[in-house]
């Protein structure tokens, strides 16, 4: 899935740059206990 979609999916905002689009989805795994592993091309292993 693309990291926009994987904010959408979430209900989380999807402005901002590349960084911030990550911090905040790795920010949401982190309050919910999950980790997440990223490929930096937007791709994303979950």
């Amino acid at each position: 899935m693309k990291l926009k979609q994987e904010l959408k999916v979430r209900g989380l905002t999807v402005s901002g740059t590349k960084n911030d689009l990550i911090e905040r989805l790795k920010n949401f795994h982190e309050q919910n206990g999950v980790k997440l592993h990223f490929i930096f091309n937007e791709d994303l292993i979950v």
